[in-house]
């Protein structure tokens, strides 16, 4: 259409790519190596240059670095990236021949565009039928920003829209949240033993209390059809032998255990996330008797809602509470994040985790291990994350990175994790039998054994089984991961939308 004009069929055409809004899913690898293979090495134009305005971090600092490797570098030296305000864009553009006046008022400049006329006219020329049934336009949802950003100078990048940039889906989820109520594991509370007298007399103490609260009703209705018979106990051994502390979580307990169905309702979906094995209980404990859980995340289903993982948090967790030992010192997590992407956990379960599930569990928080991590999540994700978090949840949290997975266990070890209670797969010396743990989980919180099930996700095991056959302690696990699941290799290796531009020549591009 635009080729209509004889001084475009000359000299071509500059191209405004606005970034702004946008993500990773509204422009794919699929479309660029379409547009880069077939549609501009053969189309009659020439390309004059190419503005790409306030794009997303993800894509300026990460993918384009990494896909232009693969472009010729008179292709490369056409594109101008350009940041700031929005009214410093057009001054920036008309630094490269581009008037005031012909950008778009959008972009800073002066220039009205009817968007609707355009299209007519496109369609007109092309004769594409005016009346053609069409879907809804997504400008539709395109939200609006507040003009007072601009006024103020902020840069547009630091007022995106949550998703556009990585961490800030995240950071919206969990704006507001507070971890303080997230108790963590201090052995110097810890004075009153299990069993003792004075823990009896705590415990007539707090059934007292919720006599006079008006809880103990409640709970005896709760507790007639549930299989934690015992949470009054295990909230006044969680808080410290506090009377009051407990009082105060059990009702926020029984609200969350309700809430998720947790002993009751459809236990179809849980029975199959269990059997994800991406949750264990390994029956082990660290050196202060904490319960070890291993969180498996690659084995999360992405089509498992929050509450489904949430529901599947709790289930575990309880089930690790059976211990005397782990209703006073808590449990010391194993997050494993090896081979997992940004699909497998979610801003919405972090949410539901953070703000529903651990502040309400009878549950005390040792210590949090984040093995492996990708790239994107240790360096972008979290450190966006934790700054919405407290500054005694954050120093729970342990990252193991490094080449060869025994060296995974000498770190852990460090923290009073012996190695002995380390899976084999984490580099340690413990042989976990998965099937018979998930088997006593489901016993314990009486999941029907055979109810139907969707396919399970453990069939990812014996997949990714075959996707590494490399060595493991020569090759870091970060550099041998599958497709899709990091955002850089440090170029060791493309990335997953890299991958589409290998062998890319865009030397038939005519400039």
């Amino acid at each position: 259409h635009a080729l209509r004009d004889s001084s475009v069929r000359r000299h071509g055409i500059v191209v405004l790519c606005d970034a702004s809004r946008s993500s990773m899913q509204n422009l794919t690898p699929a479309t660029i190596n379409a547009i880069l293979r077939k549609v501009m090495p053969n189309l009659p134009v020439r390309l004059g240059v190419v503005f790409v305005i306030n794009p997303p971090w993800i894509l300026s600092h990460v993918m384009l670095p990494i896909s232009f490797t693969f472009l010729s570098l008179e292709f490369k030296r056409r594109h101008i990236f350009i940041y700031g305000a929005k009214e410093l864009w057009a001054a920036q553009l008309v630094d490269f021949d581009m008037p005031i006046t012909s950008v778009p008022t959008e972009l800073g400049g002066t220039a009205c565009v009817d968007e609707n006329a355009f299209v007519e006219s496109v369609c007109l020329f092309t004769n594409i039928a005016a009346t053609c049934p069409r879907q809804k336009s997504s400008m539709m949802h395109i939200p609006q920003r507040d003009p007072t950003h601009i006024a103020m100078g902020v840069p547009q990048h630091e007022i995106e829209e949550p998703g556009e940039v990585p961490g800030a889906s995240f950071r919206a989820a969990l704006l507001g949240v507070d971890t303080s109520g997230i108790v963590m594991d201090d052995h110097n509370e810890l004075s009153i033993d299990v069993g003792s007298v004075e823990e009896a007399n705590r415990t007539t103490q707090l059934e007292a209390l919720l006599v006079e609260q008006g809880v103990m009703k409640r709970w005896q209705t709760f507790k007639a059809g549930s299989v934690y018979t015992e949470l009054p106990l295990w909230c006044l051994r969680a808080r410290a032998h506090i009377v009051e502390r407990a009082a105060e979580l059990l009702p926020r307990v029984m609200s969350m255990m309700e809430e998720l169905e947790i002993g009751g309702g459809d236990q179809t979906q849980l029975r199959a996330d269990l059997e994800s094995k991406a949750m264990i209980d390994t029956g082990y404990k660290d050196a202060h008797g904490r319960a070890v859980i291993w969180f498996r995340v690659r084995y999360i289903d992405p089509r498992s809602s929050s509450s489904d993982i949430a529901r599947l948090w709790v289930t575990v967790w309880l089930h690790a509470l059976r211990d005397t030992s782990v209703q006073r010192h808590g449990i010391a997590l194993l997050t494993d994040q090896s081979r997992s992407g940004m699909l497998h956990l979610t801003p919405a379960t972090i949410n539901i985790l953070l703000r529903k599930v651990l502040p309400n569990l009878p549950m005390r928080l040792g210590v949090a291990f984040v093995i492996n991590p990708p790239w994107i999540m240790s360096q972008v994700i979290m450190p966006i994350v934790f700054t919405a978090l407290s500054l005694e949840f954050k120093k729970r949290h342990i990252f193991i990175h490094g080449a060869r997975k025994e060296l995974w266990a000498a770190q852990m070890a460090r923290f009073d994790l012996p190695i002995t209670s380390i899976p084999t797969e984490l580099g340690g010396t413990a042989c976990i039998d998965l099937d018979a743990l998930i088997a006593r989980v489901c016993l314990f919180a009486n999941v029907a054994p055979t109810c139907p099930r969707r396919k399970s996700s453990t069939q990812v095991e014996t997949v990714t089984a075959h996707m590494a056959p490399c060595d493991a302690t020569q090759i870091p696990q970060r550099e041998i991961e599958g497709p899709g699941e990091k955002a850089s290799m440090n170029g060791a290796q493309p990335v997953a939308g890299s991958r589409a531009f290998l062998g890319q020549d865009t030397s038939g591009i005519v400039m």
